[in-house]
């Protein structure tokens, strides 16, 4: 989050006016843009941009300039001289406005600036005027429908992450151009970091937080461009984040605060981790990344079902989380917290399972959640089909699924005898076949009932290696075999057993103490 703004000094014939106007509004209840409650929209945009010195801040959210229960609270209406002067009660939000990104991508709603006033940004209650021409200009580049028949003047295009079309100052017709960098470099174009954490933007930004906007917009009054920052660090590039928080320095950006879904991922389930005792296959653990506003995520709900809805109860859930406060970036299946998920029985072996999570946000002080997210779903927070954990899935993945292993992993175990051993010594025995105590393997038949390993390798496959000592070994892939030490010390013997399947897992038994054996002493009579 970006410190709070400081304080400037502002002429006073300006703000006299402006006072005169918010008792105006306060008293006389003028009209004003009033943005409409929209049921879906994917993120609301909140912060400040800088328009230089004399316009200062265009708040993008009335939340992010009136807040507190009195007028003379402190920041409140910020860009007012202190003091105020003046205390009485005002409710939130007297000059209400809000800009948001909707579904499509197309940006709606109305930015406030204390000399301008409203700065719209599309959308049927707020309007922009644009020539044939100057539509032309610009909505090739956005990804749906952006023309005067649905109101939209701007949109987002999440697939080069930047921002197209206009804004316009209400009370003077004074347009902004949001696709005009005033001949910067590139890397200054008005952009939103995505929030698929794969891609991001221009380098130059590398420091840029997913949900963060960067880059510039330009107005043109009488022919002067008037550049709008809507980042500290679009001026100060890799240096930003020390200079913006430098004394002298503005402290702005705008971004995204409703919480979103980045990259998800499952199963996330190492063959380590399924090794790690018998029933453990059929685990998973569901992963997904935040944006970088988490202070505003208040909780999450999961839900896994069988089919592509993502239901909280029915024959096809197979678990669903109920409403957890706090923001985890993860969830393990089975999960003994709740009723629906404290079972192994929860998944089965080898089959294919849907999920689903969606967020919570405090929204006047009530848990409010987002649309649902799907993993493998493509609408932009898609999943990916591996495993982040071991790199490329040997599971095979179905489109918006993950995968169960088809059934319990090899329990390799193993013994030697003597069970002192000595530096040199090649009668050594390891076997992977103690009576009662043998190597074992499951099958898609058998996936949960093991089964004794075979000598001849039809079933399992043997590998021994030694780590910690010079060693030989006679028969590195056979059941049994014989090691030679030739070092004094310890040592790790590592048996690794796979199975048909190609699932493997490894046994480590350390051994202390390997010793140079005992001189041998003769009684020779003297003669």
């Amino acid at each position: 989050m970006f410190k709070k703004f400081k304080s400037f000094k502002i002429k006073k014939n300006k703000y006299s006016r402006f006072l005169a106007g918010t008792f105006f509004i306060l008293f006389f209840s003028v009209s004003l843009v009033i943005l409409p409650k929209v049921v879906k929209a994917i993120a609301d945009i909140h912060g400040s941009a800088w328009w230089g010195n004399d316009l200062k801040f265009i708040y993008f959210n009335c939340e992010d300039y009136e807040f507190g229960s009195h007028f003379d609270s402190p920041e409140n209406f910020r860009d007012l001289p202190e003091p105020r002067g003046f205390h009485f009660y005002i409710a939130g939000c007297v000059i209400d406005h809000g800009v948001k990104i909707a579904n499509d991508g197309n940006l709606f709603g109305a930015a406030f600036n204390h000399s301008k006033g409203m700065i719209n940004f599309g959308g049927s209650s707020t309007p922009v005027n644009l020539t044939t021409e100057q539509y032309n200009s610009f909505n090739s580049n956005c990804l749906n429908a952006c023309n005067a028949e649905n109101f939209c003047s701007a949109c987002y295009n999440s697939l080069d992450q930047k921002i197209y079309g206009y804004a316009q100052a209400s009370s003077t017709s004074e347009l902004i151009r949001l696709d005009v960098n005033l001949g910067l470099p590139s890397e200054n174009d008005l952009q939103l970091k995505s929030w698929n954490l794969s891609s991001s933007t221009n380098p130059y930004y590398s420091t840029v937080e997913p949900g963060d906007f960067v880059g510039h917009a330009s107005s043109t009054v009488a022919g002067l461009h008037q550049s709008i920052s809507f980042n500290c660090l679009s001026e100060y590039g890799s240096e930003g984040l020390a200079l913006c928080n430098e004394l002298d320095k503005e402290d702005y950006k705008v971004y995204i605060k409703n919480p979103e879904i980045g990259q998800m991922t499952a199963p996330n389930w190492s063959y380590e981790s399924a090794c790690s005792s018998p029933g453990n296959a059929k685990q998973a653990v569901l992963k997904w990344s935040l944006n970088s506003v988490g202070s505003f995520i208040s909780g999450y709900e999961i839900a896994v079902t069988r089919t592509d809805i993502p239901a909280t109860s029915s024959p096809d859930t197979i678990c669903y989380s109920g409403f957890k406060l706090g923001s985890a970036t993860q969830y393990t299946i089975p999960n003994a917290l709740d009723t629906l998920c404290t079972t192994t029985n929860d998944l089965d072996y080898n089959e294919d399972y849907y999920w689903f999570i969606r967020l919570y946000y405090l929204e006047n002080s009530v848990h409010t959640p987002t649309e649902w997210y799907q993993f493998g779903a493509n609408d932009g927070h898609q999943g990916e089909l591996y495993d982040i954990d071991n790199g490329p899935s040997s599971i095979t993945n179905k489109a918006k699924t993950f995968s169960t292993y088809k059934h319990e992993f090899p329990t390799p175990y193993f013994t030697w005898s003597p069970p002192e051993i000595e530096v040199g010594a090649t009668t050594t025995i390891f076997t992977a076949l103690t009576p009662s105590n043998e190597s074992r393997y499951y099958t898609d038949v058998s996936p949960s009932t093991s089964i004794i390993c075979d000598e001849n390798g039809v079933n399992c496959q043997y590998l021994w290696s030694v780590i910690g000592n010079v060693s030989d070994i006679s028969s590195p892939t056979t059941a049994t075999t014989t090691i030679t030490f030739h070092e004094a010390g310890n040592a790790d013997v590592n048996l690794r057993v796979e199975d048909s399947s190609g699932y493997y897992c490894i046994a480590t038994r350390q051994i202390l103490d390997i010793n140079y054996g005992l001189p041998i002493w003769r009684e020779v009579k003297a003669e």
